[in-house]
């Protein structure tokens, strides 16, 4: 593919030099290009992956403008990640602004991002008026400047962050207010790569000022204290009234030492400086706190939560009363569909609590005594055996093996399962018995260190027929 940057009369010199049979694979192969681009199918998806588009002319743009792209994967080439540091693999301001130049039209964009000090979003990106979802992941430098630029993408429902380097000034003030004025968001991914020390006061502010937020995922977030409830709980009326009369943000120009912005239109101050309306509860559907949590939450957050479909607790700090928690949030949460504790030392009995309107789980085998396999899947089948649709098992051993004979039994209904660990050997009356499950639609063993090998899995496939894939 380096042949078609070269200029075109170099090409056609080239091209005169090949003979009759090396012209006619070329035109084979060029023609087959132009019938794969034109291929609608081809562009169903309306997702395209760039590596770079410098060399992009107007041809090429007019393509992609009539194939009706909405959504743009940055991704550096594999050479570049060879020969580049972290730093070199982002677009600069001038590839941003051709992007937007030419398809102005863009939903979604996902990217990595160098934010230098003080600059924030790369200018082209700011102009994005119907971005809906941005995905910006290893943000070398966060500081006010990006949430403030971030918070100005008005049209944004979903917005997942990844940062590497927080300014401490951000852990400091209360830079997380500018993302209230997002009064579209839906969906919330925060996820720091080092523990940062978080203003709470702020994460409160902004969970009740977002009224569509469904979906919130914190990873990885540090608080100067443990105890994390008041991000949940409803704020004191003598705060609500103190945050009605403050700014929305604090003054980034006493901060930074900047002159202030005395240029912009008062339209344009007013409309930063407006306080988003304060919604009376939260209505949260998923919360993914792994490695945030580090101390149990109080009553008063957990039933701010009973609104929740989907809780994931990965990875936790908390080392006392985690029984006692989650028997609170099963007993309060009553709309739960997924629940996912993989790395969570329960004992079986926790799993009494489970709603019956539980649909997918993910457990750990090796975390708990040696019968908390077997008790424990026995209590999730009579709880929600029969509607249970995903099953996902971490921290699997070939004694674990042997237990999957009943899983038919268990939970006849089941469309996912997947399996984690050294599985080693699976005796044939195994095999046989998971290809009884009708309802399956993936089997997944990727993540096995030790496997049985390839010739087992093919028995399976063939066992469980068409309809079930199997990924290993």
């Amino acid at each position: 593919m380096g042949l078609l940057e070269l200029p075109w009369d170099i090409q056609q010199v080239i091209f005169s030099k090949l003979d009759s049979r090396d012209r006619a694979a070329l035109r084979q192969v060029c023609q087959r290009l132009c019938d794969t681009m034109d291929d609608p199918t081809f562009w169903k998806s309306q997702i395209v992956r760039l590596s770079s588009i410098r060399r992009f002319r107007e041809p090429m743009w007019n393509l992609l403008l009539h194939r009706n792209i909405r959504h743009i994967e940055v991704r550096p080439s594999p050479d570049e990640t060879l020969e580049s540091h972290r730093h070199n693999m982002v677009w600069n301001d001038l590839e941003w602004e051709q992007l937007i130049e030419n398809l102005p039209g863009l939903k979604s964009i996902t990217t990595p991002l160098k934010c230098d000090k003080n600059k924030g979003l790369p200018s082209g990106m700011q102009e994005l008026e119907h971005l809906e979802t941005l995905t910006a992941h290893s943000i070398l430098y966060a500081d006010h400047s990006l949430f403030r630029d971030v918070s100005r993408l008005s049209s944004l429902k979903q917005l997942c962050i990844e940062i590497l380097c927080v300014d401490v000034l951000v852990e400091r003030t209360e830079a997380l207010r500018h993302l209230a004025m997002l009064r579209d968001l839906e969906d919330l991914e925060l996820t720091f790569r080092r523990y940062v020390l978080l203003n709470k006061q702020a994460f409160q502010y902004l969970l009740y000022h977002l009224p569509k937020l469904r979906r919130l995922a914190l990873r990885r977030c540090c608080f100067r204290f443990p105890d994390i409830s008041v991000i949940f709980s409803q704020p004191p009326p003598e705060l609500v009234t103190e945050a009605a009369s403050a700014p929305a943000v604090p003054e980034a120009a006493f901060i930074y030492g900047q002159a202030p912005e005395e240029g912009k239109p008062a339209d344009e101050r007013a409309i930063e400086s407006a306080e988003p309306a304060r919604v009376i509860r939260l209505n949260l559907e998923e919360l993914d706190l792994s490695g945030t949590l580090q101390h149990i939450l109080n009553d008063e957050a957990i039933a701010a939560l009973d609104t929740l479909q989907i809780f994931r607790l990965q990875t936790h700090g908390i080392d006392d009363d985690l029984a006692d928690f989650f028997r609170k949030c099963l007993g309060r949460w009553k709309v739960l569909r997924e629940l996912d504790v993989r790395n969570a030392d329960l004992p079986a009995e926790i799993f009494r609590h489970v709603p019956a309107s539980l649909r997918i789980v993910h457990l750990n085998l090796t975390y708990t005594s040696d019968d908390f396999s077997v008790e424990a899947l026995l209590i999730l089948a009579d709880r929600c055996g029969s509607r249970l649709q995903g099953l996902h098992l971490h921290g699997a051993t070939p004694k674990h093996m042997e237990k999957l004979y009943y899983l038919p039994d268990w939970f006849p209904r089941l469309t996912h399962l997947s399996i984690e660990g050294d599985i080693g050997k699976i005796s044939r009356e195994v095999l046989c018995r998971l290809g009884e499950l009708d309802y399956l639609h993936e089997l997944d063993v990727r993540e096995c260190k030790v496997q049985p090998g390839k010739d087992v899995w093919e028995i399976l496939a063939s066992l469980l027929g068409t309809k079930t894939r199997v990924s290993f």
